[in-house]
């Protein structure tokens, strides 16, 4: 926003800047215009031919139109006010009545306006005279069309003031002709000198300065001569007025419009003023017709040579601009590695451009090639085909087009595209030929890299032990690799063509096909697991990675998907189910209460059947149980888990515990859990002791039994850690991508074998190393698919004791907040999984862990103050850990959303929906 606001300030202010500026430019001119207009009466008044009182020159006028045309319309009310005061000075001293000299203000004004509002319509708000569009405007309405309309005016006011005593007519002609002739001559001098005509004196140089004295000096002479000598001498001399016109000439094609209007000017005084003395050609005649005579000769001069002048600005500006564009396609044709060629069919000559010499192998400055040299040049494979392309252009008189090669000097080989026409006479004879040739080398090798990189790819993808599969929106298969065929007993070709929905089980069919339609929709990768017919007829499990692969247009071409078979997997998971019911089953059935407590006597986890807990957990989950218990049994408790340190021996003893007024009591048997964990099971024998007398007989049974109880849970409990072990071992093909390329490895050593003992060593060695590294992380994915601890004191407790040991290892302060009343598995892993994507790649030294509950749902938060990641490239790469976090959430209609920013940290949100 602050950047907004200051890009509108500066905005505010440049534009007050131009605004104030103009306002300055517009008070200057105002002032200059006051002053000249005075002064340039003056003159009118002096250029009065005698005897007489027509003024041949009348520069008022055109001095307030070359007024008007430098300042904007908005500032045109200042230059007229500016020159009333001027123009009244000027005329009251003439005795003219006051009504008089205020209509030809009038008339003044009506002519300058008219004019600049026209010229203002058309040109814009420059008139610089370089264009012929542009002076012929201004001629039209400022120099012929205001005056002329302006005269009728003018005359008309005289008569109705009742002044003047020639006819209607003379009045009108002398005064328009006066009027035109001071805009063609006056105006041009101003608007140019001012529009950028002391620039262009500052910047000249000392040679410019000399040609413009000479010309000066030498229009100055000869204009003394003709306009300032005895009358005679021009009657003896018809061709004395056209002396000047060399000189004008000059002026008019080396000095542009600002220096033939500003030698038009001098010319004019010359000529008038050679008039007012008596002198020159124009004093034959009475003082109205020598007034008309000057004023048609200036007139005719000036508007040619102006016209010229424009005309020369304009094919110099539009050479410069051709040179530039030259300049560009020559640029561009370098840049695009093009150049150009000439055939000249007849005198059978070429011409080469530089860029097309240098795919010849030749230098800019080497001499023209001739055809024999080019063919010369062609690889000799592609002769044959570029003569008969060219002999096909010239006969039928279709452009040539062809791809060659051409040797070069130093042996290497360059592709060339060349594309040319025939261009013939008016005789339809074909002359010549053009065309351009393009150096394609790299596109050439581009392509030839394409394809062994094409062949690379296929050759990957058919040696990949992963299904590889791509299909149209509608499951059309268009490619199979060699393990898809494998695995489902089919050829390529009886597979190609074919939906691949025939391979699944009829209910998932639709299900499927109306997923990939909303791939194809809102294009993306998707992950899924379905079911499969295997050959046999039986029932299998696919885990597939679909990706669209979208054109340009951003329409969904085709589909790939790489699958796997994790049907062993699914076996397993339901095996494990179907073992963790059982054991629940029994651990329901069992009478004893269990509770999980760590080495410094805290209880953090506890089995009980509803019936047999007396107290709520929260009186004792999380607790020392010397908050909880009698000290004196706390003790007790407390020296048996200190005798089971580093023995597998059970630790038993009676207790005697009072609650809610209830004599409770019984054995206790200690026994070491994982870690530094010991497990209590209690059994309430209180019921038992008060029939003892009764049962005494059976005392031995019951022993007995209890005895077999006991061995029965600990056997329970060791066939279920041995069943996670089981499927912890056969989860571990996550690791299917890095053992496939210990594969490849040893399949490359076995197709070639290096070539000394030393590098057959190194290579076994690296091998080893990788076989280690898979090993080691097999071993850890084993023990994190069995958390024990999450099993006997719950969910936070468990929590609490992984975030404890996990800051303790990897020196990270981790926050832990936890309000729940349930517990949920999954997302004690999530959690896990997350903090060891902080120890490996965040950076971070602090770290937080939120789990809340509510009716709904539900809600873990992990974040760090680590280095960030890149989450969309993190999801395409090759880690597991988030992508199965998300996917175990996913199966429990959970969310799973990442968002992190570069060196701003990584915040991980989880939702999992409360069981109903």
């Amino acid at each position: 926003m602050s950047d907004v606001l200051t890009s509108l300030t500066g905005r505010k202010l440049l534009e007050t800047s131009h605004e104030n500026a103009a306002l300055r430019r517009s008070l200057v001119v105002a002032l200059l215009v006051a002053a000249g207009y005075y002064f340039t009466a003056k003159i009118g008044f002096a250029f009065a031919l005698q005897p007489g009182s027509v003024s041949t020159l009348w520069m008022p006028n055109s001095l307030l139109l070359a007024g008007l045309l430098l300042v904007p319309k908005r500032s045109w009310w200042v230059i007229l006010v500016a020159a009333c005061p001027a123009h009244f000075a000027s005329e009251v001293q003439s005795g003219v009545p006051t009504a008089m000299i205020f209509s030809w203000f009038i008339s003044n004004s009506f002519q300058a306006v008219f004019g600049a509002f026209f010229i203002y319509h058309f040109v814009g708000d420059r008139l610089d005279f370089d264009k012929f569009r542009d002076l012929t405007i201004f001629l039209f309405f400022g120099a012929f069309l205001a005056p002329f309309l302006a005269s009728f005016l003018d005359v008309a006011l005289v008569k109705l003031n009742g002044l003047g005593t020639s006819s209607y007519w003379e009045i009108w002609r002398v005064r328009c002709l006066s009027n035109i002739l001071a805009t063609l001559t006056l105006v041009p001098v101003i608007v140019t000198w001012v529009n950028g005509g002391l620039t262009a004196v500052r910047t000249a140089t000392w040679w410019r300065y000399l040609e413009a004295g000479i010309l000066t000096a030498g229009l100055f002479a000869v204009g003394l001569t003709v306009f300032s000598g005895n009358y005679w001498l021009a009657e003896k001399t018809p061709s004395l007025l056209y002396w000047p016109l060399p000189f004008l000439l000059w002026a008019t094609v080396r000095f542009g419009p600002q220096g033939v209007s500003t030698a038009l000017l001098l010319v004019m005084f010359l000529a008038i003023g050679g008039a007012i003395h008596g002198q020159g050609p124009f004093v034959a005649n009475s003082s109205l017709a020598n007034a008309l005579s000057i004023q048609w000769f200036l007139i005719v001069v000036s508007i040619p040579l102006m016209a010229l002048a424009a005309v020369i600005e304009e094919r110099g500006r539009a050479e410069r601009i051709a040179r530039q564009n030259e300049e560009h396609l020559a640029m561009a044709m370098n840049a695009a590695q093009i150049g150009t060629w000439e055939w000249n069919i007849t005198e059978n000559t070429a011409k080469w451009s530089d860029e097309t010499k240098r795919m010849f192998g030749r230098s800019p400055g080497d001499p023209e090639g001739t055809p024999e040299e080019f063919f010369s040049a062609v690889h000799p494979s592609d002769r044959l085909f570029i003569e008969q392309a060219l002999t096909r252009a010239v006969t039928t008189g279709s452009p040539y087009e062809a791809e060659f090669r051409v040797m070069q000097p130093d042996g290497s080989i360059r592709w060339v595209l060349g594309k040319g026409k025939v261009v013939s006479d008016e005789a339809s004879k074909q002359r010549r030929m053009i065309g351009l040739n393009t150096d394609i080398t790299e596109q050439k090798q581009a392509e030839a890299a394409l394809r062994e990189s094409e062949d690379k790819y296929r050759s990957m993808v058919e040696s990949q032990t992963e299904l590889i599969c791509r299909f149209l929106p509608d499951t059309t298969l268009t490619y199979v690799n060699d393990a898809y065929c494998r695995y489902f007993g089919k050829s390529r070709e009886e597979l190609i063509g074919t939906a691949f929905t025939e391979l699944l089980p009829p209910m998932i069919r639709s299900r499927a096909k109306e997923e990939i339609e909303s791939l194809a929709k809102n294009p993306g990768t998707v992950t899924g697991e379905h079911e499969v017919l295997l050959p046999d007829g039986s029932i299998g499990w696919h885990q597939w990675v679909n990706h669209a692969i979208p054109r340009e247009d951003g329409k969904i071409l085709e589909l790939q998907a790489i699958g796997r078979d994790i049907t062993e997997r699914k076996r397993a998971e339901q095996a494990l189910l179907e073992s963790n019911e059982r054991n629940q089953a029994i651990l329901r059935a069992l009478p004893d209460l269990m509770f999980l407590q760590n080495k410094e006597g805290v209880y953090l986890d506890y089995y009980a059947r509803d019936r047999d807990l007396l107290v709520t957990p929260e009186t004792f989950l999380g607790k020392n149980i010397r908050d909880v218990l009698p000290s004196e049994l706390a003790e007790r408790v407390m020296d048996c888990a200190a005798r089971l340190e580093g023995t597998v021996e059970t630790q038993v003893l009676e207790y005697s515990l009072t609650i809610a007024g209830e004599e409770l009591g019984g054995p206790a048997r200690l026994v070491s859990a994982e870690g530094d964990k010991v497990l209590s099971i209690v059994r309430d024998v209180t019921e038992s002791r008060r029939a003892a007398d009764a049962l005494r007989e059976s005392e031995e049974k019951l022993l007995q039994s209890n005895r077999q109880s006991r061995e029965l849970a600990a056997r329970l409990i060791t066939a279920q850690e041995s069943e996670r072990r089981r499927i912890a071992l056969l989860l571990h093909d996550d690791l299917s991508q890095n053992i496939a390329a210990v594969g490849v490895a040893i399949s490359r050593l076995k197709r070639k074998p290096p070539a000394t003992n030393e590098l057959m060593a190194a290579e076994l060695d690296q091998l080893g190393a990788q076989t280690n590294q898979l090993t080691t992380q097999i071993r850890k994915l084993s023990h994190q698919l069995h958390p024990e601890v999450l099993e006997h004191v719950g969910l936070v407790a468990a929590l609490e004791s992984e975030l404890a040991e996990f800051g303790h290892n990897e020196k990270i302060k981790v926050e832990f907040k936890a309000e729940i009343k349930s517990e949920h598995v999954c997302l004690y892993r999530v959690a896990v999984e997350a903090l060891r994507n902080v120890s490996r790649h965040s950076g971070a030294r602090s770290a937080s862990v939120d789990l809340t509950e509510d009716s709904n749902s539900f809600t873990l938060e992990v974040a760090d103050s680590g280095h960030g990641f890149d989450v969309e490239r993190a999801r395409r790469g090759s880690g597991l850990g988030l992508v199965s976090a998300e996917e175990r959430v996913k199966l429990l209609q959970g969310s799973f959303l990442v968002t992190s920013k570069p060196e701003g940290g990584t915040v991980l949100l989880v939702r999992i929906p409360a069981a109903k």
